[in-house]
């Protein structure tokens, strides 16, 4: 799937690729933003200059190599068995982060209907939690994202998921909205972010 070698029947990475798919830690990267920073652990200075609606904002991995390549995979096929395996990603990085336990899970809306809400899907269920749309896309420029009417998140704790995040903007916006909720505290984790 990633560097096209020949592989047997229902693989789809080779050893060397699939060394590859080594999750971003927590250590060395800003709790708001996911980038590498000098400490092991706080925030980067672009970060340190605007407020946040997370309590920490955290990826997988970078948006290159094997994983780049399961999704992009994933979205092209839409396939079930692949979006098992990015869920599986999602939980075994949601343990690692040391992230708590949540009320609810939710998903950056697209402007129409998007294959990772069956990622999302599958992550409710290993993870036993429920996935509820919350949030509503508008076409208008602003807002961008509001709560979904009889939507009740008052003092849930909540976790936004996105498939991919390159400037972090969309993520924070809709992550503001679903603070209107009033939510008790809100993370943010996506599979795959450019990092700077």
């Amino acid at each position: 799937m990633a560097c096209k070698k020949l592989l047997p029947q229902n693989a789809h990475f080779c050893q060397e690729c699939q060394e590859l798919f080594a999750l971003l830690p927590k250590e060395g990267h800003c709790s708001k933003c996911h980038s590498e920073i000098s400490h092991i652990k706080g925030t980067c200075r672009p970060c340190r200059e605007v407020s946040h609606p997370f309590r920490e904002l955290r990826t997988c991995f970078d948006s290159y190599g094997p994983a780049k390549s399961l999704l992009s995979a994933f979205y092209h096929e839409r396939s079930n068995h692949l979006a098992k395996s990015i869920a599986s990603y999602l939980v075994i990085q949601i343990h690692n982060l040391d992230y708590p336990t949540f009320d609810l899970l939710t998903l950056v809306p697209k402007s129409f209907s998007t294959p990772f809400s069956l990622v999302v899907k599958h992550l409710s269920k290993l993870l036993n939690i429920p996935y509820i749309p919350t949030l509503k896309r508008h076409l208008a420029p602003e807002p961008v994202f509001s709560l979904k009417k009889k939507c009740n998140i008052i003092n849930k704790v909540v976790l936004l998921l996105d498939h991919e995040m390159q400037d972090r903007t969309e993520i924070r916006l809709a992550g503001r909205a679903l603070k209107e909720g009033l939510p008790e505290t809100q993370y943010g984790l996506t599979f795959c972010a450019t990092l700077s």
